[in-house]
């Protein structure tokens, strides 16, 4: 579907477009010794989203600074919370109240501290489980 989305913008190279996709979630499948399936608790796992983004040629060229701080940030720790933003950023929408930094095309990120500290939190309960 993302590629069928993706091709039905490629095929208009003079538009100004981007696709974001972000999922609401990840799934656990065993991935630690905790045991867990599923989604909804504190794992990497289930807080580990897929996302991908694509800027249409026109859109890179008449903003070149918001995707290269997409792409410069690939790896980095993201959160949900932060779609809003960076959505509205890409759009070039200003909304009173955003919180900039929040924004994954923006020129500077917060640390999400939602999600930053779960791995040590994951960590800790596999030593108290075992």
């Amino acid at each position: 579907m993302l590629d069928r989305i993706i091709q039905l913008l490629a095929d208009r190279p003079a538009a100004e477009s981007w696709m974001m996709y972000a999922s609401d979630h990840g799934e656990a499948l065993f991935d630690d010794c905790r045991g867990y399936s599923g989604h909804g608790m504190e794992s990497r796992a289930t807080q580990n989203v897929a996302a991908v983004f694509w800027p249409s040629p026109a859109y890179a060229a008449r903003y070149g600074g918001r995707v290269a701080a997409m792409r410069g940030r690939a790896q980095a720790l993201a959160s949900t919370a932060m779609m809003f933003e960076t959505l509205a950023d890409l759009g070039g929408i200003v909304v009173p109240g955003n919180r900039i930094d929040n924004s994954l095309a923006g020129a500077s990120l917060r640390v999400p501290k939602e999600v930053a500290g779960i791995e040590p939190r994951e960590a800790a309960a596999c030593k108290v489980g075992q």
